[in-house]
């Protein structure tokens, strides 16, 4: 992998629907990220999928104050963000895997 990961942390862990989560990602990556990178990001509700699609990552990291390239070396990562009171109660359970744009493994999560 591109990426090790050194820690990631979910506040409150577990998630409280209508309240704030705040997400923790701290790491080092071997090689620089370049555009063309991708997450897919899979969302499962007991068994049930919910959402399976990939996402172009240098188009999401500006929502945390990163931008592509990503450069080679320490990298730390938080989030914040409000989980809507109307989601259906159950539990939730999520797959990130990110790969560069030749396909190679950059990591991946589940939580």
């Amino acid at each position: 992998d591109i990426l090790t990961l050194d820690q990631f942390q979910l506040s409150p862990d577990p998630p409280v629907r209508g309240s704030p989560l705040e997400i923790q990602l701290i790491g080092t990556l071997s090689e620089a990220v370049v555009k063309g990178a991708v997450a897919q990001v899979t969302v499962k509700l007991g068994f049930i999928q919910i959402l399976d699609r990939p996402y172009d990552l240098c188009d999401q990291v500006s929502a945390v104050d990163l931008q592509c390239p990503i450069s080679e070396g320490p990298i730390s990562v938080v989030k914040s963000f409000d989980i809507p009171k109307e989601l259906p109660f159950g539990r939730y359970r999520i797959h990130v895997d990110v790969k560069t744009v030749d396909d190679r493994h950059i990591g991946c999560l589940s939580a």
